[in-house]
């Protein structure tokens, strides 16, 4: 069986992100959310992250196309929040911040996907299923990482 070069290629990619995030401040530096719309944008800036390294690595396209086409609005809207929110923190360097920001989020779920490829696919099919089953807003589904997916199903006490 042949095997793909796609997590050589992956793998060479998350440690290019890797040295050029380090420059930048880490996200708990790179923002300061002042209210629920700016925590929310954060929120599913991180959930989108995750979806497009699900994508990627667990080949998941299908089903990241099928959220991006079903909540295009919301994420549109949270992409000017999170703009206006770097733009008030970090004036002309916003762009390169929120540039910064994105990377970073991508970089963890990537190394978090190459240590743990089968239970990041496995969470990640979750995650999917839980946003495209529900009517929520990505926002009220209060996923941010395909672990949370997991820990949403687990009975609570």
């Amino acid at each position: 069986m042949m095997q793909r070069k796609t997590p050589s290629i992956l793998k060479l990619a998350c440690a290019f992100t890797a040295l050029s995030a380090a420059a930048v401040a880490s996200p708990a530096q790179a923002f300061q959310p002042r209210d629920t719309h700016e925590v929310n944008a954060v929120n599913v800036r991180i959930l989108q992250s995750e979806m497009m390294v699900a994508a990627l690595t667990c080949n998941m396209h299908t089903r990241y196309n099928t959220v991006v086409v079903r909540y295009q609005g919301e994420l549109v809207s949270h992409a000017r929040v999170l703009k206006k929110m770097f733009r008030r923190d970090h004036g002309a360097r916003a762009q390169s911040e929120l540039d910064g920001f994105v990377t970073q989020l991508a970089n963890d779920a990537s190394i978090r996907s190459i240590r743990e490829r089968q239970t990041f696919c496995t969470n990640a099919t979750k995650m999917f299923s839980s946003i495209l089953s529900g009517e929520n807003t990505l926002a009220a589904t209060g996923l941010r990482t395909v672990e949370e997916a997991v820990v949403q199903e687990m009975p609570s006490k």
